[in-house]
């Protein structure tokens, strides 16, 4: 079975590999061993700092550090390290003990860090361009005794939390007066080596502690591999802040090559440097994947010298030109697994070549990697999971975050090692045919847009693929209504793609829920410290892409109302009398909120049909003009009611009670959501969480009671949130996972009382510390899916500030659904009511209820309810066919699958007027896009003539 799967799940993940199953033997995970079977042997008895000095005892002559006009032979580098060693020693440190380094980076830093470690303790590097608020965090938690700095940093880290403060530059005479012999080995392989702080997720640093054994195991590897010896030049370039510096250093001065460090003007222009790596006859060069990407579109060849060029960090979607002579490298590892856990080696390619984004590799030595699905378990080859690491790099965790160690350090459930340990990293991979890991995102860099869940990752792939885009980030943002939406920000390579031409191209690819509603221009994408993308530096989405000549102006008050709501709809800027409203980015419900804009402004009905016919301003002004000379019910917005007496219900609402009252005991009506939920839980904070947003949201309050035999709205003043646990910690671990499914769908078939309320409840199932389910189940009475996307974000909201210990800062909604009921009631009523229901009475005529399709038993006198899903994929071909198709036609796609969906109809039935009712939604107006409601109708969808 493991083969099989193997073969077909690979063979759809990885259709231009060659689809032979591989032969060997298969691990209980079902991939084959060899994938995982990385030992080998290493010096793990050793420390790198003894290594230097065994290499300045052969060559002390030889570079060892070149940068800032200074050098540093191997001797001097020793001698000097040693000299620091025996200070750092009357100073306290030794095993276990942390000192802080702040410094530039310069041979000084070097020396710095060997001392630390041949004086036995733990460097924690401290990256002087960082703020000094963030500085102070570091020291503060780390409770570092010692720290190293240099005199012109002084400034940047204040009283140094009381720690002692050296500077190597204007204190080494003191320094210096210690004998320069070789300190007694301190430190042994189970000692920390350095503790390097990582962004944590709550904004605090979170200080990451790696061991000897760790470090000496990538050398080793890193040695072995590239054949580094005392010819090579390598360059450090990172920031000490980053972890990438470790593998800058210690492979190449243990194996005696030499160091060069460039200045901070050619480090921080790929040009300049790529230029500098030719001229000083670099042959080692290790660069972050943003900077990487640049030189290699330049196209410029490497000089000579350089032989090996390694890469990581973030996503690499680029390869080196065929013919370039360049040996790319691509690198995959987290803080918390000593630099470098996976690698693998780029193939060239060109312009137009159909081939993937190079993978991360396979495990490096001594190390293992599981890519597993929520509850731990092994995915199939091919299937997307978060990638798990085990072995000798694995960090010691987290310093003085031990609830933080324990959730992302677990047992190994997949070695039979005693306490053996992985780290769960939170990004999304999949195993390709010949065993390469590829990287597809982070797990938290799904979004959820419009209630479906997209992955940020797959539209820059899709936005990489274009040739004129040379990178690309795309991120969600909330718009002035608080909408979440997609942006892109892209660098060109030449000249920038038109708008058009670059969501033509994204159409084709991605499902339009992916496409971004803007994509905005940069000339370079920002990066942080650490070489990687600063997504919290990208600037507010303004320029359109390609978007180069002035728009058309308005000619018209009305165009000039018509260009204002489609700016604020779209949330862009400069929209011209003859830009296309999806082409900005529109979508269905973006149409509707610029219909109900349009009846805010103009107080004229604008259909949603007459903005997919006319997506222009140029196209819309006449049809805007004609409703308002046509204009027989006058448009008055909602607005808040006096709740004086009984609240009436909105038609949608009326509707439900009614079919509902008639089956009281069916859960039809019944909305349920089960949210799986890992890692350590606030359970009470959980439930305030849901109690605020109940008491926010009236509808989550509201009871429906009658009055004289008519329905009517009653909101309960207070209406305290119970979140009911259920703890099947007790239950073996094998069944645990279909009783909490069978408790789930048991408290969704339960009926709500309509006139007793309340209408929606919560349920928590432990399964144990760190693995729950919430269900959460309400009535559609009170709540619609649009709705449901709000409240969701608001309960994930109020949950994070409640954790985190900020106050929830929203706003009481400007109106309640009552209030639209109340309103819709009013304006809906009399000859108005009449005339409409008139319309719709001549629509229907002559509709059947039913269709004479062939069945294969008598049907049921009254209707069960009973249905089911059929789930299957439609391929990329076919759904670019389909989306082409829909837009010759100036359609959705939503049209044209409905006329398919229909014409089948017509075969089966033999029929030739098809009725198909779809829901719709149905905002009343611009002020009502934030609050709970029910704003879903069942629109009829007449077919003939097929």
């Amino acid at each position: 079975m493991a083969r099989a799967t193997w073969t077909i799940a690979a063979t759809a993940s990885s259709p231009s590999d060659r689809a032979a199953t591989p032969g060997g033997e298969w691990d209980s995970l079902g991939i084959p061993i060899e994938w995982n079977a990385t030992d080998a042997e290493f010096a793990c008895d050793r420390t790198v700092d003894e290594l230097v000095a065994e290499q300045a005892l052969r060559a002390p002559e030889g570079l060892a550090v070149a940068g800032g006009g200074r050098t540093l032979r191997y001797a001097e580098l020793n001698s000097r390290a040693n000299q620091l060693a025996r200070h750092l020693c009357e100073l306290g440190v030794g095993p276990e003990v942390l000192v802080g380094v702040c410094m530039e980076r310069s041979p000084e830093m070097v020396v710095g860090l060997l001392g630390i470690l041949r004086a036995g303790g733990a460097y924690v590097p401290l990256d002087p361009d960082h703020p000094a608020q963030r500085l102070a965090s570091m020291v503060e938690d780390s409770a570092a005794p010692v720290l190293l700095t240099q005199s012109s940093l002084l400034d940047r880290i204040g009283d140094a939390g009381g720690a002692v403060t050296v500077c190597l530059d204007t204190q080494w005479p003191r320094i210096a007066a210690h004998p320069d012999e070789p300190t007694p080995a301190r430190a042994g392989p189970e000692n920390l080596a350095y503790v390097i702080y990582t962004s944590g997720s709550t904004g605090a640093p979170k200080g990451v502690m790696i061991e000897h054994r760790g470090l000496l195991n990538l050398v080793t590897w890193h040695r072995r591999t590239y054949a580094v010896g005392p010819e090579d030049r390598a360059t450090h370039l990172a920031a000490i802040g980053f972890d990438a510096t470790v593998w800058e250093l210690w492979p190449y001065l243990t194996a005696g090559a030499s160091i060069w460090i460039p200045e901070k003007e050619v480090r921080r222009s790929p040009r300049r440097l790529w230029a500098w790596l030719r001229e000083w006859g670099i042959t080692v060069s290790f660069l972050p994947t943003p900077v990487a990407e640049e030189v290699l579109a330049d196209g410029e060849p490497p000089g000579p010298a350089l032989r090996l060029l390694l890469t990581g960090g973030d996503r690499l979607r680029r390869r080196p030109a065929a013919g370039h002579g360049l040996r790319l490298v691509n690198h995959y590892g987290p803080t918390e697994y000593t630099v470098v856990a996976t690698a693998a080696p780029v193939a060239p390619g060109q312009e137009g070549d159909d081939v993937s984004a190079p993978p991360i590799g396979r495990p490096i030595a001594n190390t293992r990697t599981y890519v597993v699905d929520e509850r731990l378990e092994p995915v199939p080859v091919g299937m997307a999971g978060e990638l798990c690491i085990a072995g000798v790099g694995l960090a010691r965790g987290y310093l003085n975050r031990h609830e933080l160690t324990a959730d992302r350090f677990v047992a190994d459930p997949f070695s039979g090692a005693p306490g053996a340990r992985l780290y769960r990293t939170g990004d999304r991979v999949r195993y390709r045919a010949d065993g390469n890991l590829e990287f597809l995102g982070r797990l938290d860099d799904q979004v959820k847009i419009r209630g479906h869940r997209v992955e940020c990752g797959e539209v820059e792939a899709a936005l990489a693929t274009h040739p004129r885009v040379r990178q690309a980030v795309v991120v969600a943002r909330e718009d002035g209504a608080g909408e979440r939406r997609l942006v892109a920000y892209i660098v060109a390579e030449g000249r920038p793609p038109p708008d058009g031409e670059l969501r033509a191209h994204l159409r084709r690819i991605l499902p339009e829920v992916m496409v971004p509603s803007l994509i905005t221009v940069l000339d370079a994408l920002p990066l942080a410290p650490n070489g990687k993308i600063d997504r919290a530096a990208l600037p507010a989405a303004g320029h359109r892409a390609g978007a180069t000549a002035a728009p058309a102006p308005p000619r018209t008050p009305v165009e000039e109302v018509l260009i204002a709501v489609f700016e604020e709809a779209l949330a862009v800027d400069r929209v011209g009398i003859d830009d296309d409203f999806f082409a900005l980015g529109g979508h269905s419900l973006l149409a509707t909120r610029a219909t109900s804009r349009i009846r805010d402004r103009l107080g004229v009905e604008v259909p949603v049909s007459a903005l997919f016919a006319a997506p222009t301003v140029r196209g819309l002004a006449p049809a805007v003009a004609a409703a308002a000379q046509d204009r027989a019910v006058p448009v008055v917005p909602p607005a808040p009611s006096d709740r004086e007496g009984p609240l009436p219900l909105s038609f949608s609402q009326e509707r439900m009670w009614f079919l509902q009252s008639m089956a009281p005991a069916s859960p039809v009506y019944s909305i349920p959501l089960a949210h799986r939920l890992r890692g350590r839980l606030d359970v009470h904070a959980l439930e305030r969480a849901l109690g605020g947003v109940v008491e926010r949201h009236e509808a989550l309050r509201t009871r429906f009671p009658t009055r004289d035999g008519v329905p009517v709205q009653e909101v309960v003043a207070s209406q305290p949130v119970r979140l009911e646990v259920v703890d099947l910690g007790g239950l073996p671990l094998d069944r645990r996972e279909a009783e909490a499914r069978r408790l789930a769908a048991e408290e969704a078939r339960r009926p709500f009382d309509l006139e007793r309320g309340p209408l929606q409840r919560a349920l928590l199932l432990r399964l144990d510390a760190q693995d729950h389910v919430l269900v959460w189940v309400v009535h559609h009475i009170v709540l619609d899916l649009w709705s449901l996307t709000l409240v969701e974000e608001e309960i994930g909201r109020r949950y994070a500030d409640l954790v985190e210990g900020r106050s929830t800062d929203l706003a009481a909604p400007a109106m309640q659904y009552t209030d639209v009921a109340v309103w819709q009631r009013r304006a809906l009523s009399g000859d108005v009511l009449e005339g409409q229901l008139a319309y719709w009475r001549d629509r229907l005529t002559g509709a059947t209820d039913h269709l004479d399709l062939p069945i294969d038993r008598p049907r049921p006198a009254e209707p069960t309810d009973r249905g089911a899903t059929l789930e299957f994929r439609v391929g990329a071909e076919l759904t670019g066919a389909l989306r082409a198709l829909s837009r010759a036609h100036g359609g959705t796609l939503f049209m044209t699958l409905l006329a398919a969906f229909s014409a089948l109809l017509s075969r089966y039935s033999g029929s030739s007027d098809i009725t198909v009712g779809a829901p719709a939604s149905s905002s009343c107006s611009s002020g009502c896009a934030r609050w709970c409601s029910v704003r879903r109708r069942t629109r009829r969808c007449p077919s003939s003539g097929w």
